[in-house]
């Protein structure tokens, strides 16, 4: 076994968990917070995105979450993260899911188990 197929694995089962914690949840639920305390679901769901997209960046996949800015601050300290605001447009919980399946491709092209 090679050292990046646990690797894969590991992203193969976090691909599985994420769409299944998030299967049968409508578009307009994402958006709603349980309190002022708590992140909502688009928030959540892009911001672990956005993070994949960065760990699959270090592996050498080219590929940029589409909806990074909604999630980064460059005037943050690394790794640049932006927290929620009411002023930020996020994209629905379907537009992130797809965009969170486009990499995931390109990962076992490069690196074929």
């Amino acid at each position: 076994m090679s050292s990046i197929q646990p690797v894969i694995k590991q992203f193969d089962l976090q691909t599985r968990l994420f769409n299944n914690v998030l299967e049968g949840i409508e578009d307009v639920k994402g958006s709603e917070r349980l309190s002022e305390h708590v992140n909502h679901l688009q928030w959540i769901a892009g911001h672990l995105t956005n993070s994949r997209y960065g760990i699959a960046s270090g592996l050498g996949i080219r590929a940029s979450f589409p909806f990074k800015e909604q999630y980064t601050d460059p005037s943050e300290p690394p790794p640049y993260n932006r927290t929620i605001s009411v002023a930020v447009k996020y994209p629905s919980l379907t537009e992130i899911k797809k965009a969170g399946m486009i990499w995931p491709h390109s990962l076992r092209r490069k690196y074929p188990v």
